[in-house]
């Protein structure tokens, strides 16, 4: 409340609550840089705007939103709400941005620093649409699955011409999309992989040295990037010469 910020007197004693933050009155009213803002905020459309929230909840590097202009980004990933800073992942990102900031041009002291904006993945129906609208963030590290970047992309990237870096591996419905060179993945196709189970099946039935043909059950689930890898596999196991008869398999939880 505004008799909270008072109290505290000094610096503030004039200042004014607003969006959970004490303000000098001027400040309360609008901004016109990010300086003028505290906390995990930007000054949006002349708004001092919370960019973190309940689907986003972490910012890295946020000491560099008061500047100029920051790059803000941001990362999908399955976040443990309990204790978000121990994920693996989230602590692999940190990392990274430290070494950027310690050994790349552009880092605390330059004029344009990262601050990487972490959210759920598995919240990206309400996440993308606060990052991509409401922050404007130009670019997403999209740690989702392919029917949630698919829809994601389709949905808010390809409008707002937003980049999407996957970490994971493509298929097929990522690979077709129209999507205007604005998805890439850090990872190849899964059916990338086929091959060496057509090779590995040779050495298989060599070891064996049996005289009928083996039976190989395949066992997938619905997820694209695996029923394309069963497709490859089939496919490759055939090409290669191996008297192996597949026979595809499904389990929901393989």
């Amino acid at each position: 409340t505004n008799a909270d910020c008072s109290t505290r007197g000094g610096a503030f004693a004039d200042s004014v609550c607003h969006e959970g933050y004490c303000r000098a009155p001027t400040q309360a009213s609008g901004c016109a840089s990010n300086a003028e803002c505290a906390g995990p905020q930007l000054c949006i459309a002349k708004k001092c705007t919370t960019i973190a929230n309940s689907a986003c909840p972490e910012v890295l590097g946020e000491e560099h939103l008061r500047s100029e202009s920051p790059i803000v980004f941001a990362i999908f990933s399955p976040i443990n709400e309990l204790a978000a800073e121990d994920s693996l992942d989230i602590q692999n990102y940190m990392l990274a941005l430290e070494e950027w900031e310690r050994e790349l041009p552009g880092g605390p002291q330059g004029k344009h620093p990262f601050v990487a904006l972490v959210c759920d993945s598995r919240k990206a129906d309400t996440a993308l649409p606060h990052v991509i609208e409401t922050v404007g963030v130009p670019a997403v590290i999209a740690g989702l699955n392919s029917d949630d970047l698919v829809e994601g992309f389709e949905t808010w990237g390809r409008e707002y011409g937003v980049f999407f870096l996957s970490p994971y591996n493509s298929d097929s419905s990522l690979t077709t999309i129209a999507d205007d060179s604005l998805i890439w993945h850090m990872q190849g196709s899964s059916t990338d992989l086929a091959p060496v189970y057509g090779l590995l099946m040779q050495r298989i039935e060599a070891h064996l040295s049996l005289s009928e043909p083996i039976r190989v059950a395949l066992v997938e689930n619905e997820e694209t990037n695996q029923l394309d890898l069963a497709d490859s596999v089939s496919a490759t196991m055939a090409i290669s010469g191996s008297t192996a008869n597949a026979y595809a398999g499904f389990s929901p939880h393989a």
